[in-house]
């Protein structure tokens, strides 16, 4: 009994009793509802043994740093507000857990006096709820706030859809009341800003601190009121304004989704240039006629000196290309170029071979339907794409991952496909057919030109020994096993990783059965997957396909046999 009674001392577990204290009202308040009855340590009962004989564990519970990694292994918030009510050695670190990410000020402003807000409409009754103060703020409103304010890192403000609370003009002006040049929140590591109003808008000065890593700032048109907002309302104003970003220099990553306006994009650019940190840059909704006059050439255009991922989307494919060649990106590792209009491959490709790093750049996707016509790619530009078009890429040998996802009618020979696989050794996916979403949304027939035969894959098996995915449109109707065999007997000594083959069906061109399988096992013995009517995926049962996949396995042991036979010959010869 004594035992018990001096490790439940020591490592601090609480009962309830009639009083009240801070520790419940924070776990209400954090968004979990809870009972007003609170918790007091147990009386520590010890005898001289124990207090010389204190066990590895009771040692550990001493340790702030391990109390934290195990409240951080807590998988939700139920289990963090029990610990924190649990054990008072555990109650901070599960109380940083509990107050980590918010969505919204409700909790946080529902911490101050009950007579100071009220939360106005129900969504039983389909009103939306809206919070506002009641009376003048005091002094002593702030104890609580800045006790569970510093333990926040994340925070989401989103300022539509009927879900979200409103919070009128008098919630900002308590706030502003806080601390002059001070964040509400100074401990802020990531801040999310949907929807920012026209009217009825935060002063952003409130959340911005220097700690803040990540910043995501979605809006429906980004004119003047918004920058403004951004610049922390300079007055008098200027256009565009300057130092958007002064205050954040240590941010990581920046997601921008708006309609950008001409004048305000190119500053942006330039201060987004000046964050010294910033590894990851997201930019949508570029409008098709930001880059109408002309951009006056740059020699040596200015860096984005540590960006390592970059995502654009917009309409035009145009507009992407052209933000592109406003930079040079010598970090740059990953690249995603998502519009609706892509327009010629060629173009894009030469643009990312001029203005990325072939030593740095891994990972490059390209999606888009070219459905329509705009002004930079009309009817008479046809979806074609060949080995031109691929070229201004085969200098980027690190390359690991590329796809291009566009309804371009791909038209590669096996040379090409050869050419490819020698430019990109460290290539681990390679896809060059429109996903299936795309393809329901289009009005193009459900086959496709080939990119080459399956016999064209073997310098993939060959020279891309990371290689684990391929998924293009492929002619099998002249497949021979046996002649593939003979081309390259090396083929018997090669591993080749490919687990997944996707191939896109071509109209009247599959060939024999036994061949094809024979020449996928050859070429690729460790297939998990292997789709060869895409995008109808193997659903009839009388297809081809369905077949290959059968008796795939059966192939497969005769040729590890072929390759253990062969084993054997090259280890006599050797030893002869």
């Amino acid at each position: 009994m004594h035992h018990s009674a001096g490790w439940l001392g020591l490592c601090g577990l609480v009962v309830t009793d009639d009083h009240v204290c801070p520790a419940s009202q924070a776990l209400n308040n954090s968004g979990l509802l809870w009972s007003s009855s609170t918790l007091r340590r147990l009386p520590l009962v010890t005898t001289s043994m124990q207090i010389s004989h204190v066990s590895a564990a009771q040692r550990l519970l001493g340790v702030p740093e391990i109390l934290t990694q195990v409240a951080e292994e807590v998988e939700d918030k139920y289990t963090a507000a029990s610990l924190a009510r649990t054990c008072r050695d555990f109650c901070s670190p599960a109380l940083d857990v509990l107050w980590r990410s918010q969505l919204g000020l409700v909790n946080i402003i529902k911490c101050m006096p009950a007579d100071l807000w009220e939360i106005q409409g129900s969504f039983t009754n389909h009103t939306r709820l809206t919070l506002t103060i009641r009376r003048a703020m005091r002094p002593g409103d702030w104890d609580r706030f800045n006790v569970y304010a510093p333990r926040i890192r994340e925070l989401c403000l989103h300022f539509d859809g009927f879900w979200t609370t409103l919070y009128t003009d008098d919630v900002w002006s308590a706030l502003d009341m806080y601390a002059p040049s001070r964040p509400l929140f100074p401990n802020l590591r990531k801040w999310e800003y949907y929807d920012i109003p026209q009217r009825n808008a935060p002063n952003q000065q409130l959340f911005i601190s220097a700690t803040l890593l990540e910043l995501t700032l979605r809006w429906r048109s980004f004119d003047e009121p918004v920058a403004l907002l951004l610049a922390g309302y300079v007055k008098p104003p200027q256009w565009p304004p300057r130092g958007i970003f002064d205050s954040l220099k240590e941010l990581r990553t920046v997601t921008m989704a708006g309609d950008l306006d001409n004048d305000l994009l190119e500053n942006v650019l330039v201060e987004l240039r000046s964050l010294p940190h910033l590894k990851a840059l997201t930019i949508e909704n570029i409008s098709e006629n930001i880059w109408m006059s002309a951009i006056p050439p740059v020699q040596v255009p200015p860096s984005f000196g540590a960006l390592t991922a970059l995502h654009l989307s917009c309409n035009e494919g145009h507009s992407c290309a052209q933000m592109l060649e406003t930079s040079y990106f010598p970090a740059l590792e990953e690249l995603d170029i998502d519009v609706i209009i892509l327009g010629p491959l060629k173009d894009i490709f030469r643009i990312v071979q001029n203005h990325c790093s072939p030593t740095t750049l891994r990972i490059l996707r390209v999606i888009g339907s070219d459905e329509g016509d705009s002004e930079f790619v009309g009817p008479d530009v046809g979806l074609l794409a060949d080995a031109d078009d691929f070229c201004p890429l085969y200098g980027f040998h690190n390359l690991e991952e590329v796809w291009v996802q566009s309804l371009h009618d791909i038209s590669l020979t096996d040379d090409d496909l050869h050419d490819m696989a020698l430019a990109w050794p460290n290539l681990r996916t390679l896809w060059l057919i429109p996903p299936e979403w795309l393809l329901l949304l289009s009005f193009t027939p459900d086959t496709f030109s080939p990119a080459g035969t399956l016999m064209g894959l073997l310098p993939f098996a060959q020279h891309c020994p990371q290689l684990t995915s391929l998924a293009l449109a492929l002619d099998t109707s002249h497949t021979d096993a046996d002649r593939l065999l003979d081309a390259s007997p090396s083929i018997l000594q090669c591993e080749s990783a490919v687990t997944h083959l996707l191939i896109g069906e071509c109209e009247g061109q599959t060939g024999d059965v036994q061949q094809i399988a024979m020449s996928l096992a050859l070429m690729f013995p460790q297939l998990e997957v292997v789709v060869g009517d895409y995008p109808r995926l193997n659903t009839d049962p009388e297809s081809v396909w369905m077949e290959v996949d059968r008796i795939y396995p059966q192939c497969l042991r005769e040729v590890l046999a072929k390759k253990r036979q062969h084993r054997k010959a090259m280890s006599a010869a050797a030893g002869g």
